[in-house]
Protein backbone atom coordinates (compact mmCIF):
# COMPACT_ATOMS: atom_id res chain seq x y z
CA UNK A 1 0.00 0.00 0.00
CA UNK A 2 1.59 3.42 -1.02
CA UNK A 3 2.05 5.87 1.69
CA UNK A 4 0.14 8.71 1.69
CA UNK A 5 1.83 12.32 1.83
CA UNK A 6 0.77 16.00 2.87
CA UNK A 7 0.23 16.30 -1.50
CA UNK A 8 -1.64 13.27 -2.47
CA UNK A 9 -4.72 12.98 -0.22
CA UNK A 10 -7.93 12.47 -1.46
CA UNK A 11 -11.37 13.50 -0.25
CA UNK A 12 -11.72 10.49 2.32
CA UNK A 13 -9.31 12.82 4.78
CA UNK A 14 -10.50 16.45 3.99
CA UNK A 15 -7.63 17.49 7.21
CA UNK A 16 -4.77 17.09 4.52
CA UNK A 17 -4.36 19.42 1.52
CA UNK A 18 -3.34 18.27 -1.87
CA UNK A 19 -1.30 20.53 -4.25
CA UNK A 20 -4.08 20.29 -7.09
CA UNK A 21 -6.58 22.02 -5.18
CA UNK A 22 -4.54 25.28 -5.50
CA UNK A 23 -5.04 27.28 -8.57
CA UNK A 24 -4.07 30.75 -10.34
CA UNK A 25 -2.46 31.79 -12.62
CA UNK A 26 1.09 31.31 -12.70
CA UNK A 27 1.50 29.29 -9.67
CA UNK A 28 4.53 26.75 -9.89
CA UNK A 29 4.98 23.61 -8.34
CA UNK A 30 7.49 25.64 -5.56
CA UNK A 31 4.66 27.99 -5.15
CA UNK A 32 2.33 24.93 -4.73
CA UNK A 33 4.42 23.28 -2.06
CA UNK A 34 4.71 26.34 -0.10
CA UNK A 35 0.94 27.47 0.29
CA UNK A 36 0.48 23.54 1.11
CA UNK A 37 3.28 23.94 3.55
CA UNK A 38 1.54 26.80 5.28
CA UNK A 39 -1.99 26.24 5.19
CA UNK A 40 -1.04 22.52 6.79
CA UNK A 41 0.90 24.71 9.34
CA UNK A 42 -1.55 27.38 9.78
CA UNK A 43 -4.64 24.67 10.37
CA UNK A 44 -2.86 22.70 12.74
CA UNK A 45 -1.85 25.63 14.92
CA UNK A 46 -5.38 26.38 15.37
CA UNK A 47 -6.94 23.35 15.73
CA UNK A 48 -6.97 23.93 19.81
CA UNK A 49 -9.53 26.17 19.21
CA UNK A 50 -7.55 29.45 20.94
CA UNK A 51 -8.50 32.75 19.62
CA UNK A 52 -5.04 34.37 17.77
CA UNK A 53 -4.05 37.46 15.79
CA UNK A 54 -2.64 37.18 12.70
CA UNK A 55 0.21 38.45 14.35
CA UNK A 56 0.07 35.63 16.58
CA UNK A 57 -0.08 33.16 14.07
CA UNK A 58 2.35 34.37 11.75
CA UNK A 59 4.69 34.04 15.07
CA UNK A 60 3.62 30.87 16.11
CA UNK A 61 4.23 28.87 12.61
CA UNK A 62 7.39 27.02 11.88
CA UNK A 63 8.20 29.02 8.66
CA UNK A 64 8.45 32.83 7.22
CA UNK A 65 5.55 34.36 6.22
CA UNK A 66 3.53 37.71 6.28
CA UNK A 67 -0.01 38.53 7.91
CA UNK A 68 -1.87 38.25 4.38
CA UNK A 69 -0.88 35.11 3.74
CA UNK A 70 -2.16 34.07 7.03
CA UNK A 71 -5.13 35.63 6.25
CA UNK A 72 -5.46 33.72 3.11
CA UNK A 73 -4.54 30.90 4.57
CA UNK A 74 -7.33 31.31 7.16
CA UNK A 75 -9.75 31.60 3.75
CA UNK A 76 -8.71 28.94 2.43
CA UNK A 77 -9.57 26.70 5.27
CA UNK A 78 -12.98 27.95 5.24
CA UNK A 79 -13.24 26.68 1.36
CA UNK A 80 -14.59 22.71 1.15
CA UNK A 81 -11.64 21.69 -0.63
CA UNK A 82 -9.33 22.50 2.19
CA UNK A 83 -12.28 21.18 4.71
CA UNK A 84 -14.78 23.53 5.11
CA UNK A 85 -13.65 24.31 8.60
CA UNK A 86 -15.61 26.83 10.66
CA UNK A 87 -13.27 30.19 10.82
CA UNK A 88 -14.68 32.62 13.66
CA UNK A 89 -13.64 35.98 14.24
CA UNK A 90 -14.40 38.67 16.64
CA UNK A 91 -12.65 42.14 17.61
CA UNK A 92 -10.08 41.71 20.25
CA UNK A 93 -9.24 45.21 20.71
CA UNK A 94 -9.86 49.03 18.54
CA UNK A 95 -9.43 47.33 14.97
CA UNK A 96 -7.36 44.37 16.20
CA UNK A 97 -9.49 41.43 15.04
CA UNK A 98 -8.63 37.44 16.61
CA UNK A 99 -9.38 34.29 14.76
CA UNK A 100 -10.66 30.64 15.43
CA UNK A 101 -11.15 27.52 14.13
CA UNK A 102 -14.13 25.96 15.69
CA UNK A 103 -13.57 21.83 14.61
CA UNK A 104 -16.47 19.33 15.53
CA UNK A 105 -14.81 18.54 18.47
CA UNK A 106 -14.95 21.72 19.42
CA UNK A 107 -18.29 22.27 18.83
CA UNK A 108 -19.50 19.40 20.58
CA UNK A 109 -18.38 20.83 23.93
CA UNK A 110 -19.61 24.14 23.56
CA UNK A 111 -23.02 22.65 22.73
CA UNK A 112 -22.70 20.27 25.86
CA UNK A 113 -21.87 23.56 28.21
CA UNK A 114 -25.09 25.21 26.64
CA UNK A 115 -26.82 22.20 27.49
CA UNK A 116 -25.47 21.49 31.02
CA UNK A 117 -26.34 25.34 31.62
CA UNK A 118 -30.00 25.35 30.78
CA UNK A 119 -31.06 21.85 31.08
Amino acid sequence: MKQQTLFDMDRENPNLIRLREFDGPGLTDADMAALATQLDAVRELMMDGKWRTLREIRDAVPMECDVASVSARLRDLRKSEFGAYDVKRQVRSGRTWEYRVVTSWLRGLMDQNREGRHG
